[in-house]
């Protein structure tokens, strides 16, 4: 009969037992050994409410005031290469639209390359796009509009922008903001802007656009036309990463075409004469050397190409190629060469460097399949 008194009696309390136990646990505290808990809760406390402050500590260090003052609050970790975006300039470009929402005509103007990173227009924008709950918008119109050359236009918050899928399976945006406009690609859940002097493409991290080198993890940060290394002591320069081919520009004696080197040795032809007869030329890839040759009886000059590989090619004045398609004739007229040929970098009556138009924006100039307007 004692016994089952007992174990009755231990039944009606166990509960209350077990829950007082779990109470005290979990307030690190069991009464004869509680020094032992106390410390032991000290320890699993103690680094989670000093840990974010150690953290923002080096994050402020790491970020010096010449990157502050370009907008960048933290450097990115680098990107790997699979997840990178690489493509070249033949997918790097689309048609824009010419009209917005309801068929309404746009008039806006893109913001310059030169003024991009810098743009308050451009930094508030991105803040506002990068939040989670919009980014969950952008996943979900990649998932479901996906019909190619289709503009699909959306409103959100007081402003318009579009959304565009290629015909290489890549989704573009639009921002028209007022009477200003830019675009940029998502992928890898990045947004993507394209560099078009550099043929770069950058993605936004934390207040500032950056460039990964391909072949490495060293960041740029890019700075209304320039790039400077995440790794750059206080006071570096703002100079274009280095490459195989340097940047250069070269003028004819009359100073009426130029042809620009971009890092990376594409070469383009510009006409800065005033005339204005053609938009910028693409002339080719891995050029280390331009030289012209010497008008004959009152004729234009001719342009020479030598590239990486010891090839060369050759071009009119206007683009054109001289020799048929494989483009290695010889110029007619004397050669070019350190006498006769006129090596013009940069020539005394010759504008500064720098001086002609830009390369396009991107997308300025529609891809040699253009997609289909449309609304």
């Amino acid at each position: 009969m004692k016994k089952l008194l007992f174990l009755s009696l231990v039944m009606v309390l166990m509960p209350g037992l077990i829950l007082a136990q779990d109470e005290r646990e979990r307030r690190g505290d069991d009464g004869g050994n509680g020094e032992h808990h106390e410390k032991q809760g000290h320890r699993n406390f103690r680094p989670t409410r000093q840990r974010p402050a150690r953290s923002r500590a080096v994050r402020h260090q790491a970020v010096s005031p010449q990157f502050r003052s370009m907008g960048v609050r933290s450097f990115p970790k680098p990107i790997a290469r699979n997840r990178l975006m690489a493509v070249g300039r033949e997918h790097s470009s689309i048609a824009f639209p010419n009209r917005g929402p309801n068929g309404v005509s746009i008039h806006a103007n893109v913001i310059a390359r030169t003024n991009f990173s810098s743009n308050v227009l451009v930094r508030n924008h991105m803040t506002v796009i990068n939040a989670p709950a919009f980014r969950a918008n952008i996943v979900n119109y990649c998932g479901r509009e996906t019909v190619v050359n289709h503009y699909y236009w959306h409103t959100y918050n007081g402003f318009n922008f579009c959304h565009y899928y290629d015909p290489w399976g890549y989704h573009w945006y639009g921002w028209y903001l007022g009477n200003a406009y830019f675009w940029t690609r998502w992928y890898n859940s990045h947004y993507w802007w394209y560099d078009p002097a550099y043929y770069r493409w950058c993605y936004w991290h934390d207040g500032a656009w950056w460039w990964q080198a391909p072949n490495t993890t060293t960041i740029y940060v890019y700075n209304n036309g320039n790039y400077v290394s995440s790794n750059a002591p206080a006071g570096a320069s703002a100079a274009p990463p280095a490459s195989n081919v340097k940047s250069a520009d070269y003028f004819n004696g009359d100073s009426s075409r130029e042809v620009r080197v971009v890092e990376g040795g594409d070469a383009f032809l510009y006409d800065i004469s005033g005339d204005n007869a053609f938009k910028p030329i693409f002339l080719g890839s891995n050029v280390t050397d331009v030289k012209f040759s010497n008008p004959k009886n009152g004729g234009s000059s001719q342009i020479l190409l030598m590239l990486k590989d010891g090839s060369f090619s050759t071009f009119d004045a206007d683009g054109n190629p001289i020799g048929g398609s494989g483009n290695s004739g010889a110029m007619s007229g004397p050669a070019p060469g350190d006498d006769q040929g006129q090596d013009a970098q940069v020539p005394a009556n010759g504008p500064n460097p720098g001086t002609a138009p830009q390369p396009p924006p991107s997308g300025a100039n529609p891809p040699s399949n253009p997609p289909d307007q449309g609304n």
